[in-house]
């Protein structure tokens, strides 16, 4: 950079990124501290070239409010789809167990009658068992649900929406 009439003259590239700093509501003294220039000349840059103070301020907290917002949701669609899967899982294995329960309670059978043959204790056993698992497929559902709503998922943003849905 060379001294122009004791100021730094700087090329368009430098002076774009300062006036855009500027109007953010940058400090002079930052500005000035990452080019290496004194604060004053980044001060009568802003008042020869009429720069406003902090004019794009709002934009720029706009567009990071809006990114902030993105973070958010994206967060939130991968906490949902985490517990989605863990839920199908764990509802998974539940089926498989009342599955396995129901082909051991359906497995002796009489030939001729098709009558269902079991002791009354085998019986039981079974019957405690599976309901042992309707029990642990209440608490997982309430529980998802719990989260489904903790999480967000169930929420609807309208103003997000951008296709109908008979539009797809």
């Amino acid at each position: 950079m060379s001294k122009v009439h004791g100021h730094s003259s700087f090329d368009n590239v430098d002076l774009g990124k300062i006036k855009a700093r500027w109007e953010a509501g940058d400090r002079a003294e930052d500005i000035a501290s990452e080019f290496k220039v004194h604060p004053n000349t980044i001060r009568y840059q802003a008042k020869t070239n009429g720069w406003e103070k902090g004019a794009t301020r709002g934009l720029h907290l706009d567009k990071l409010t809006e990114t902030q917002k993105h973070v958010v949701i994206a967060d939130k669609v991968e906490r949902s789809l985490e517990e989605t899967e863990k839920f199908i899982s764990d509802s998974d294995r539940i089926r498989q167990m009342v599955l396995s329960f129901q082909a051991r309670l359906l497995k002796n059978r009489d030939p001729v009658t098709n009558e269902l043959i079991l002791d009354k204790k085998d019986a039981d056993l079974i019957f405690q068992y599976l309901k042992c698992c309707k029990i642990s497929m209440e608490t997982l559902s309430i529980g998802y649900m719990g989260k489904r709503k903790a999480f967000g998922m169930d929420e609807s943003y309208a103003q997000d929406i951008t296709v109908l849905p008979w539009e797809d």
